[in-house]
């Protein structure tokens, strides 16, 4: 829903975003109007992660950092899914299976969970070194000195 204030001042504003936030919560985070499209979903998925954050308790943060999180806070920045870690595993030439990846991604109690081992991370880090240098770049020569 688009609204255009001509002369509008900051209790219009806060009324006019009450009145849109309230439509965004009775229609479950769903606009109609045209144009809104993906922005309504992102608040709703937005408001719904503060609104989780505040019932549940927060998670302790890791005291200890294993190759099994970095793995997984490199898969989360990088923004990859397991097919985008397998081609890239693959580019390193140390294929993996997917059901092997899931397991690096499991909670640590879990019966199918098992810990990363180096030669994983580190062939995956030289995967992504050669899909982002290229294939023919030399680590020794587009190294920092």
């Amino acid at each position: 829903m688009r609204l255009v204030l001509a002369s509008a001042n900051v209790a219009d504003l806060a009324q006019a975003e009450a009145v849109l936030v309230g439509q965004r919560h009775q229609g479950h985070g769903r606009r109609v109007a045209e144009g809104d499209g993906d922005q309504g979903r992102q608040d709703h998925r937005a408001a719904a992660a503060v609104e989780a954050q505040r019932d549940g308790e927060q998670p302790e943060p890791e005291k200890k950092l294993n190759n099994n999180i970095i793995f997984r806070k490199l898969k989360i920045a990088l923004d990859y899914k397991d097919e985008q870690i397998l081609e890239t595993l693959a580019l390193a030439g140390f294929p993996l299976g997917k059901h092997e990846l899931s397991a690096f991604f499991r909670k640590p109690g879990h019966h199918n969970y098992r810990e990363c081992q180096g030669q994983v991370l580190r062939n995956f880090l030289k995967g992504l070194q050669i899909s982002v240098r290229g294939a023919g770049a030399d680590p020794d020569e587009t190294a920092v000195q």
